[in-house]
């Protein structure tokens, strides 16, 4: 008999008290969850199922009883218990992990030994042989030959009954005489010889062993066919060897007298030592009882499926029916692997105390093992005939699948016990904090643990911004938001790392082929770290939400950073009076700069090319910018009016919008050109009379046209008025009046055809028209301008252009490259990020994602919801940027009541669920965070020290000591 070593406790690593650390730091933030139950095993897989470990607590349960009995608890003071029942240290898990697989070893070595693979065969292994290449191999075929044709009567299963009269010498009487016949029908029958052998046999480097036979034997059965003479299976079929190493398994028997014992340890100091179960020592345990399972299932099968099939009832036969002829019950043979610890009744739970089961115990349970074993086989002589008759079925099969029955059970739970070592430092993690805890909980932890970690002006804000000038209302707020977790269905703003750009230059924004405007508002730099935990979080969305007040407006564009001064705008829309815009963010996550590398490691150097420059393409285009344009203050600009003129005339700033936006008036035609130092009333008395002049030619315009559209329609045979073609006729009769006559108002100012509402198909002519009506454009000889000339405009516009490249010349020294931030990030986490955990993520606008709009048709009438399609997203684009055309004089005047926001992302992302990667990987997820942290703020904030941004001395030992390289 086998007998397993006990290897005694090493050094006690220190993840309970840093699991208990998590636990209480998080506690206090802790919200409603649902448990993560997917985990992977590093080279098996397999799904953590709170049922299957409670089915497992239940099996050990059940055999306790019998433990107990067995070990006679009587005869010391103590109880035998389920371990995660027993007070332990943590270093005991490691010697429950060992003491398990000990226990494995021992009990497939009573079961082999069973099998004929007894000590004295191993010890010939071990010392003939080299045990990295010994194998044990089940080899089979089958034959099947025709032995017989013969024709056969077969009597009909219905009876037919007939009566004789017979007369008697008593006329009165006579005798009746039943007779019953049967049909008989001729059937040929084929007579088969079905032929089994197999053999089980080690093997050296697939070199047959001396005396390497375990067991072997053939077994024939005569099958009859009728109605067919097909064979019932294939004249000859060798099957595959199946083969189990027996590498592993015999690298941890060791002699002890006469026997071995199993001696497994772990190796604790190991760089790949995390826990108990996650460790390369348990692991290639796991993967070899794994192994040797799946080996026994496929040895039984060939019995249960390949064999039996054969001689089911689908084929008449001569002998017993064979649908179950295989069967047999392993369950009432004693599994000794289990996870148990002995208590101390007299309640002494010293730490010098050892809970596990003392060698002699073992032995006692091995003991019983080997008992219900035989008394098991000695049973099967009473269902199955002699291996001496020559059948198939026999005794000799039915204790091979039986045996094969009870490795794969030993190997089941030998998985389920370390397995289950894993789950009691799941449930102590989880019974510390009160619950299941995911990654929902970690980001409220994050939140509050930042202002712990930062100084005060580097703590990471949430992104929303108010949209308003210093010392005035907001017109609106801008946010991203993001959900959190697998099943997370609710927003919350986005935490960033925000840096306020000093006197950075002007960003040039091209609105089409021939404007271009600059943005000389205020600038910021925002990093944004994410946190992702295990495969199945992925699935967070992100959000911009813009959102204006009643009676206010903004203009927003989103897009992306394509130079150190260019922002390249993509999407654009006008927010005003309670509307809130909804715009749904794509997150899609690069390669780490260390899995970039090892991907294009054994590429050519042409290949290695062309994926850096692609990848440094994909890291430029991953700056993400949001640009807010104040809509009143460049409306006073643009006007030549004061500051805050506007603030109050709110009916004035809504004409003023729909006559830039919806006619593409000039700005010239409206803005002020009196006297500089008149009052504000009487400034903006004349902006509202020119307001008006514009909209009452606009008013006679629309007279005229709907006039000569009736005209049009009477001479073409009366007038329709419920039919007529509104727009389109409008349109031609428009063009018309455009051609045929000159309209003059405010002193001879000659209105363009751009105060006609405009079609897509005039956009272009349009946009030449803005161009040519720019103030360089006017000639004093054709356009008497009111206190102005030709030579001033000129002069002017030349002033602003030298003045506007002096300007950006002058700045560039101090300008921020937002192109190239995100390539120093990507460097700082190739050079930091030790787990090479940090990927680069681009956040970008979907399109084919409708957006979402909640607006108000009027004051009074409740608000509404609107999906903006693609062609709404481009009527909202081309709107907002006829009105910045409009309000930078097609980008003569500079925008100066703006705000620039770039965005760049990352995600850390943890291989495993919250509660598995301090588990299974033993690392503190807090630690890792922070080392992120600490590398996107540093980078951020122009490669300020990392001990500058830490708040306090125990924060920066706490860094020395995790994540010493920051510094």
């Amino acid at each position: 008999m086998f007998r397993p070593t006990r290897i005694g406790t090493m050094r006690s690593r220190s993840i309970a008290s840093m699991a208990i650390v998590i636990a209480f730091q998080m506690a206090a933030v802790l919200v409603l969850t649902h448990p993560s139950t997917h985990v992977l095993a590093r080279g098996i897989e397999y799904e953590y199922d709170d049922r299957g470990d409670l089915a497992f607590r239940h099996q050990v349960d059940t055999a306790l009883a019998k433990v107990r009995s067995l070990l006679d608890s009587a005869k010391s003071p103590r109880f035998i218990l389920s371990a995660s029942d027993v007070e332990h240290q943590y270093q005991d898990k490691f010697s429950l992990a060992e003491f398990i697989t000990n226990t494995a070893i021992a009990a497939t070595s009573n079961a082999l030994d069973r099998l004929g693979v007894g000590p004295s065969v191993l010890q010939k292994l071990k010392a003939d042989s080299d045990p990295n290449h010994v194998k044990l191999r089940f080899s089979s075929n089958e034959t099947c030959s025709l032995i017989e044709k013969k024709v056969v009567e077969i009597a009909d299963s219905v009876k037919h009954e007939t009566y004789e009269t017979t007369a008697t010498g008593d006329p009165q009487k006579v005798e009746e005489k039943k007779i019953t016949t049967r049909a008989v029908r001729e059937v040929t029958e084929y007579h088969w010889s079905y032929n089994v052998s197999y053999g089980l046999l080690l093997v050296h480097d697939d070199v047959d062993l001396d005396d390497a036979v375990i067991q072997s034997r053939k077994g024939t059965e005569i099958i009859v066919v009728t109605g067919s003479e097909r064979a019932p299976c294939p004249p000859q079929h060798v099957h595959p060897h199946r083969d189990v190493d027996l590498n592993w398994y015999l690298q941890q028997l060791h002699t002890s007298g006469e026997g071995f014992q199993s001696q497994f340890s772990i190796d604790r100091d190991a760089s790949s030592c995390k826990t108990p179960r996650r460790n390369d020592d348990v692991q290639k345990a796991v993967e070899a009882f794994e192994e040797l399972r799946q080996w026994t299932w496929r040895v039984s099968s060939f019995f249960h499926d390949t064999v039996a099939s054969r001689l089911r009832s689908q084929y008449h036969h001569q002998s017993r029916e064979y649908g179950s002829s295989f069967s047999v019950d392993d369950s009432i043979i004693f599994v000794p692997v289990l996870p148990l610890f002995q208590h101390d009744i007299n309640g002494s739970s010293s730490e010098s105390s050892d809970p596990l089961l003392s060698s002699a115990d073992v032995n006692v349970l091995l003991t019983e093992q080997l008992r219900t074993i035989d008394s098991t086989i000695s049973t099967l002589s009473e269902k199955f005939p002699s291996e001496d008759d020559g059948s198939i079925a026999s005794t000799a099969e039915a204790r091979l699948v039986l045996l094969m029955k009870h490795v794969a059970s030993i190997s089941s739970s030998f998985v389920r016990g370390v397995n289950h070592v894993e789950g009691m430092l799941r449930s102590q993690l989880v019974s510390a904090v009160g619950r299941e805890i995911d990654s929902r909980d970690f980001g409220d932890f994050v939140k509050s643990f930042y202002p712990k970690l930062f100084r005060p002006e580097y703590v990471p804000e949430p992104f929303v911004y108010a949209v308003r000038r210093p010392d005035h209302y907001p017109d609106g707020a801008i946010s991203i938001e993001s959900t959190s977790g697998v099943d997370g269905d609710g927003f919350e703003t986005v935490l960033t790392s925000t840096r306020k750009i000093e006197g950075g230059a002007a960003m040039r924004m091209p609105i089409n082929s021939a404007t271009t405007i600059e943005l000389r508002g205020e600038q910021y730099l925002h990093a944004w770290v994410r946190h992702e935990f295990g495969l199945f979080d992925n699935s967070s969305q992100a959000q911009l939400v813009a959102r204006a007040r009643q009676f206010s407006s903004f203009l927003l564009c989103i897009g992306n950073i394509a130079g150190p001064t260019t922002f390249q705008p993509k999407h654009a829309i006008i927010v005003q009076n309670k509307d809130e815009v909804i715009i749904p963010l794509l997150l899609e996550q690069l390669p780490t700069p260390k899995a970039f590398k090892d991907a294009i490691r054994s590429l050519s150097p042409e290949q290695q090319e062309f994926a850096k420059a692609f990848r440094s393409m994909q890291l430029e285009s991953s700056v993400f910018a949001v640009a807010l344009i104040q809509l009143k203050p460049q409306l006073e600009n643009v006007l030549d009016l004061p500051d805050d003129s506007l603030t109050k005339e709110i009916k004035l700033t809504q004409n003023l919008l729909e006559l830039f936006i919806d006619y593409q008036i000039p700005p010239d035609l409206l803005s002020y050109d009196g006297d500089k130092t008149a009052s504000i009333g009487e400034k903006l008395s004349r902006v509202k009379e020119n307001v008006h002049s514009v909209q009452s030619m606009i008013d006679e315009a629309k007279e005229r046209e709907i006039k000569e559209a009736e005209r049009q329609s009477d001479m073409r045979g009366g007038r329709k008025n419920n039919n007529m073609e509104g727009p389109s006729v409008v349109h031609s009769s428009m063009d018309y009046n455009l051609a045929d006559e000159d309209h003059y108002d405010m002193d001879g100012i000659h209105l363009m055809s751009a105060s006609i509402p405009r079609t897509a198909s005039a956009q272009a002519d349009s946009m030449k028209m803005r161009s040519s009506a720019s103030p360089s454009a006017f000639d004093a000889s054709d356009h008497h301008l009111r206190a102005t000339n030709k030579a001033e405009i000129d002069d002017s516009s030349e002033s602003f252009g030298s003045e506007d490249r002096s300007n950006r010349a002058g700045n560039l020294g101090n300008t921020v490259d937002f192109s190239h931030i995100v390539k120093k990030l990507d460097s700082a986490f190739d050079e930091y990020d030790v787990d090479s955990a940090l990927r680069p993520t681009k956040i970008i606008v979907e399109d084919n994602v409708g957006w979402k709009k909640n607006y108000q048709k009027t004051l009074l009438t409740p608000q509404e919801k609107k999906n903006l399609s693609t062609e709404d997203r481009k009527q909202e684009k081309d709107k907002a940027f006829d009105l910045l055309d409009a309000l930078s004089k097609s980008g003569a005047q500079p925008i100066n009541y703006s705000e620039l926001h770039v965005i760049v992302a990352a995600t850390h992302r943890f291989d495993y669920s919250l509660i598995d990667t301090v588990i299974r990987s033993s690392e503190n997820p807090i630690v890792s965070v922070e080392r992120s942290a600490l590398i996107v703020a540093s980078t951020t904030h122009d490669d300020t020290p990392v001990a500058d941004l830490v708040l306090g001395p125990s924060r920066l030992s706490s860094i020395k000591e995790h994540s010493p390289g920051l510094l």
